[in-house]
């Protein structure tokens, strides 16, 4: 990934970087430098030792639940010294962040699972919940994980926030966007209104399932 850009301010610009493939077929997105080059000269009564540059990064809207940035700014002398020192630890920690992908102890799904009976989500959730505690709270799988579970935890209970429900470990925060949706459109609805029928409702839990868990795993139940 080669780009050259020069612009009057502001510059916004799209760059592709270079992916690696993993074992199970998901993709990580590998390091890269940006280097920032500002020509002219900033009049007297504008210049001090602190210049604010804004620098804003974001990927396609799907993809931000998969992947996390770490982001570091140095001068260029500093960056000479030893340009791949903050990088090449930055870049450990991605892979080892993104590497447990390949090793997910709740997917495939057993050949017993049917999305349509609640105690295959609530038995669902409860590994997901087992192994969600495990990672890193700042990692870019815990906010996957964190998705499912609550996919699989809605599941198991079809009238959330309405109704009876056990209470989940508080280790795991009420949020991502399908819970938020989920209870967005609860609370729309209101106490008296259900889903149209339980089968949409199993159906739609289990559409959010596939989307979120099949980049992931090519097979997402056991055969017979």
């Amino acid at each position: 990934m080669d780009m050259d850009l020069a612009s009057p301010l502001p510059v916004n610009a799209i760059v592709h970087p270079n992916v690696s493939l993993a074992r199970a077929g998901s993709a990580r997105i590998l390091p890269f430098y940006v280097s920032l080059n500002f020509a002219g000269e900033i009049p007297p009564h504008l210049a001090n030792q602190d210049i604010p540059i804004s620098i804003s990064v974001s990927v396609a809207p799907e993809l931000e639940p998969y992947t996390t940035l770490s982001l570091r700014a140095h001068t260029k002398d500093e960056t000479e010294e030893n340009p791949d020192s903050d990088w090449s630890s930055d870049s450990e920690s991605i892979h080892g962040d993104t590497s447990s992908y390949d090793d997910i102890p709740f997917l495939p799904l057993p050949s017993t699972f049917d999305r349509k009976t609640p105690s295959c989500w609530a038995h669902l959730s409860d590994n997901i919940r087992n192994w969600l505690l495990t990672v890193r709270p700042d990692s870019g799988i815990r906010a996957w994980g964190t998705e499912l579970f609550w996919i699989s935890w809605i599941g198991a209970h079809l009238h959330f926030p309405y109704g009876h429900w056990p209470k989940w470990d508080n280790a795991i925060p009420l949020e991502g966007s399908f819970i938020e949706s989920w209870l967005t459109d609860a609370y729309a609805r209101g106490p008296h209104s259900t889903f149209p029928t339980s089968d949409a409702a199993a159906n739609f839990v289990w559409s959010e399932f596939l989307r979120h868990a099949s980049p992931f795993c090519t097979d997402l139940v056991h055969s017979s």
